[in-house]
C-alpha cells in the first residue's frame, strides 16, 4: 500500500511540473505591417440582348499608373455580350506573423491578408448598372490563368467537362496542350452553363478543385459560402461589389511567398 502511495504521489508531482511547463504556452498571429501591391482581376461575362446604344454601364477601379499605389475610378457603357476585365489594381494588404509565447515563431513564412475595399478608390470597387428599362441580363464570374512568383503557371479552376472555364473563352490563351477545346465559345453559352449549374441541371456540372460550384456555395463550414459565381441583373437595376463577389484573381488569404501579387 505504501509503494502504491508513493507511486501516486510521484506521479501526480510530474503532472504537476508538466502543467507548470506547458500550461501558459499558447499561439496568436499579429499584424506586424501592411503594404500595397498590384494584384489582377477574373474576369465577368454579361450576356443579354444586344442593341446599338449600350445601355450596362460599368463602373470600377483600376491602378492610377500616374498615382502609384492609388487607383482611379474609371466607367465604360457596353452592351452585351461582354467581357469584363479591369486589368490590375493596387490592393491592401496586412503582413501576418505566427508567434507563441517565447516569441515569433524560426523559419516561418509570412503570410498575407488581403483587406477587402468595396468603396470609390478600393480595389474591388465595381457597380454594373442596367439602364435599360425592359431589359434583363445575365453575369457570371471566372477565374483567370495566372503566373506565380517562380513563373510556374496556376491554372484557372472552374471547370467544365474537364476544361477550365477560362478556356472555353479564350482557347488561344492555353499555354499547353492539357486543355482541348472543339470550339470557342461565347459569353451567351457559358452564362447557360452557369445557369444550369445554379438549377442544378443533372447535364452540366461545373465544378471547383473537383466540387461541384452549388456544393461549395451551400457547405456552411467552406468558405465559399454563399460567394456569387451568378446572377441576373434586373431593368434599371445595379451590381454593387461586396463580400459575396470576388473580382479578385485569387481568395482573399496569400501567403507568404506573394502569390499572384505584382503579376499579370
Amino acid at each position: 500500500m505504501k509503494k502504491s502511495f508513493l507511486s501516486i504521489t510521484f506521479l501526480l508531482v510530474i503532472c504537476s511540473l508538466l502543467t507548470g511547463c506547458f500550461g501558459n504556452y499558447w499561439t496568436a498571429s499579429r499584424v506586424i505591417g501592411t503594404d500595397t501591391g498590384l494584384l489582377g482581376t477574373n474576369i465577368i461575362g454579361i450576356a443579354g440582348e444586344s442593341a446599338d446604344e449600350p445601355y450596362i454601364e460599368i463602373i470600377y477601379s483600376v491602378a492610377d499608373d500616374e498615382n502609384p499605389g492609388f487607383n482611379k475610378t474609371a466607367s465604360i457603357m457596353v452592351s452585351p455580350p461582354y467581357i469584363f476585365q479591369n486589368g490590375k489594381v493596387y490592393v491592401t494588404y496586412e503582413i501576418m506573423e505566427n508567434y507563441d509565447s517565447a516569441g515569433p515563431l524560426k523559419n516561418q513564412d509570412f503570410w498575407f491578408n488581403l483587406i477587402r475595399e468595396f468603396e470609390e478608390g478600393g480595389a474591388e470597387y465595381l457597380r454594373i448598372i442596367n439602364h435599360s428599362s425592359d431589359k434583363t441580363v445575365e453575369f457570371f464570374i471566372t477565374d483567370v490563368l495566372r503566373f506565380i512568383d517562380d513563373n510556374s503557371l496556376w491554372q484557372p479552376e472552374i471547370e467544365y467537362n474537364n476544361v477550365p472555364v477560362y478556356y472555353l473563352l479564350f482557347p488561344e490563351k492555353n499555354p499547353s496542350g492539357d486543355f482541348v477545346t472543339e470550339k470557342t465559345w461565347n459569353v451567351d453559352e457559358v452564362a447557360a452553363l452557369f445557369k444550369a449549374e445554379y438549377s442544378k441541371s443533372d447535364n452540366v456540372k461545373l465544378l471547383y478543385r473537383n466540387d461541384r460550384l452549388t456544393e461549395l456555395i451551400e457547405k456552411k463550414y467552406s468558405k465559399f459560402q454563399d460567394r456569387v459565381f451568378y446572377g441576373t441583373i434586373c431593368p434599371e437595376e445595379s451590381l454593387y461589389g461586396n463580400e459575396k463577389i470576388w473580382l479578385m484573381a485569387t481568395t482573399y488569404l496569400l501567403d507568404g511567398h506573394s502569390e499572384y501579387l505584382f503579376k499579370e
